[in-house]
This record gives C-alpha cells, sequence and structure tokens, in this order.
C-alpha cells in the first residue's frame, strides 16, 4: 500500500485482496510532500496512501455533513474556534 508514482499509462491493477484499485499520479511540491510524510509518521500509517485514504474519507464525512447543515468547530479549554 505504498503511494507510487506511476506513467500515465498506467490503468489499475488487482491487489493482493482481489479488489481492483486503480492507480493515480500525484504531483506534490517538496513542502506539500513533507507534510505528508509528517501526517505519515505522526498518525503512524503504514503508508502515504492510506494517509490520503483516511483524509479522504474524512473530507466526504464532512462534505456530507456540512450538505446536511451542520456546523463545525473546535474546543479546547471552553474555547471554540469554528471552521
Amino acid at each position: 500500500h505504498q503511494l507510487r508514482l506511476v506513467p500515465v499509462t498506467a490503468r489499475s491493477y488487482m491487489a493482493k485482496d482481489s479488489k481492483e484499485r486503480v492507480r493515480i499520479t500525484v504531483d506534490l511540491t517538496q513542502p506539500l510532500y513533507q507534510r505528508l510524510e509528517a501526517l505519515e509518521e505522526a498518525v503512524g500509517a503504514s503508508s502515504k496512501a492510506d494517509v490520503i485514504r483516511e483524509a479522504l474519507r474524512l473530507y466526504e464525512f464532512l462534505v456530507k455533513r456540512n450538505a446536511e447543515g451542520y456546523k463545525f468547530s473546535l474546543e479546547k479549554n471552553g474555547e471554540r474556534e469554528r471552521l
């Protein structure tokens, strides 16, 4: 489950679990790549692809809830910050 840069011609491959997966190529600036590496380490992910999958899952959740009218905020020591 590694994030790999592959030729644009690569379409898909069969994963070990027999689920079809699609490969993508992602071009990142060096600072953005370093942020991805830092997140991988911070959350103990086994790969950068896992970080991206989890980020997508979270983003989908937030977009769906926002469309349903939910508002988001963070709270620390009684102080609330809206997102």
